[in-house]
């Protein structure tokens, strides 16, 4: 079954778990949309502070190659 990062198989698993717990639909769908989100956009504001510091130069650039001592 495709979906675009799983989305759909997600919620499709909350609502099947969350629904013998008495929990009705669109609570469930909530849920999962919160638990998806809420990490895209803590990423997000860590992506742009990021971005922003490397930009000033207050981050040291990551070298990708081994250092020989």
């Amino acid at each position: 079954m495709p979906s675009i990062n799983g989305i759909g198989v997600r919620d499709s698993g909350y609502i099947l778990l969350l629904r013998s717990q008495q929990v009705d639909t669109a609570h469930a769908l909530s849920l999962s949309f919160l638990v998806t989100v809420v990490p895209m956009l803590i990423s997000l504001v860590g992506g742009v502070l990021f971005v922003y510091y490397r930009h000033r130069g207050l981050v040291a650039p990551v070298s990708l190659e081994e250092e020989s001592v």
